[in-house]
């Protein structure tokens, strides 16, 4: 006679030999891989903090290294702008007076240690004024730094007067006392 009971898993004892099976199942290559619940949360993948950290820090010196690149090129314009007044201006006004520039505009920088940024609003426009304020303070000591004052020869004094009278008004007709004097005055001797 044969037991019309099936056998189950549960009341077949185990194979030794038989390998027990996983009870999670192994995807296969065409279904997408989920992770297991504990590392999901609404729906959204949980990353290692370790590497979200790493992450991070990856952008945030990205970041600074564009940061510094752009604030190296705004120091580089504001130094042109600085130069670019001090080469084209003879004499600046400042709120001591006029003073006159450097020779060499890059002095204002390299020997005088002006920081480019001093000298523009925070708008990055120019301020003449400061810039004269400061060569003033600082080239004191070191006046052979400054372009020197040009006075006008004694001809275009001479010339000036014959041009003008001493109100300002043109010289008309042969009467200029002054410049007759001043043409007598620097003639050459023969």
């Amino acid at each position: 006679m044969t037991d019309s009971t099936t056998a189950t898993p549960e009341n077949v004892a185990p194979d030794d030999n038989r390998p027990t099976p996983d009870p999670t199942p192994t995807p296969t290559p065409d279904e997408p891989q989920t992770p297991p619940e504990s590392d999901t949360e609404n729906g959204r993948r949980r990353r290692d903090p370790n590497a979200e950290a790493a992450a991070s820090r990856v952008r945030l010196r990205e970041t600074e290294a564009k940061l510094d690149a752009a604030n190296q090129r705004i120091q580089a314009a504001n130094r042109r702008d600085v130069e670019n007044l001090l080469t084209h201006t003879a004499t600046l006004t400042g709120t001591a007076g006029d003073v006159q520039t450097l020779h060499r505009a890059a002095d204002l920088f390299e020997i005088l240690g002006a920081d480019p940024d001093a000298f523009h609003d925070d708008n990055g426009h120019l301020d003449a004024t400061a810039v004269a304020d400061y060569i003033a303070e600082h080239v004191a000591d070191r006046p052979y730094l400054q372009v020197p004052k040009r006075y006008p020869t004694a001809l275009e004094v001479v010339g000036n007067l014959r041009r003008t009278n001493l109100d300002g008004t043109p010289v008309t007709g042969k009467t200029n006392d002054m410049a007759g004097a001043w043409a007598k005055i620097l003639r050459p001797q023969d």
